[in-house]
């Protein structure tokens, strides 16, 4: 099994001609329609989740077994864990100056987009996935977890 950061150094180190990129690389404006498709599942995914998470912190108990919404919240899970993913592969738009004039390119090197993504979006992606570790915990382990309802709401 290769990890994200073995593909990230195997394709840093290898020196890419211009207009080259690596095949898992996503250019927004050259693939528009997995940029459009992908940012429509999510923004539907972040309209539930902010939808119904309220109401279920608020007013539904959290059961001790699988049911309807567990799965769906998963499936949600998985989404934004697939995003997190996914943004360590999709190129960016650099505009560099000279003068007056400006020129803009796109960042071909999973380092550099692995480095800026990580700056900027990783922390609060992550942090958003966290909460549902509590939800899986009673499930699984067949205990309660008293208290961490709330965090959902992080979300």
């Amino acid at each position: 099994l290769v990890s994200m950061t073995d593909i990230v150094n195997m394709a840093a180190s290898r020196k890419l001609r211009d207009g080259e990129r690596p095949w898992y690389l996503i250019h927004p404006e050259m693939q528009p329609r997995i940029s459009t498709t992908w940012d429509l599942i999510t923004a539907i995914a972040l309209v539930f989740t902010a939808t119904v998470t309220p109401f279920e912190v608020a007013f539904l108990q959290q059961p001790d077994y699988v049911d309807g919404l567990f799965v769906v919240n998963r499936l949600i899970d998985l989404i934004f864990i697939f995003d997190i993913v996914l943004n360590f592969c999709i190129m960016y738009k650099v505009i560099s100056t000279v003068g007056v004039s400006a020129k803009s390119t796109w960042e071909s090197r999973p380092n550099k987009i692995a480095k800026r993504y990580l700056r900027s979006w990783f922390t609060i992606d992550i942090s958003s996935i966290v909460p549902s570790v509590f939800d899986i915990l009673p499930v699984v382990g067949g205990n309660s977890v008293r208290g961490v309802k709330v965090l959902r709401l992080l979300k």
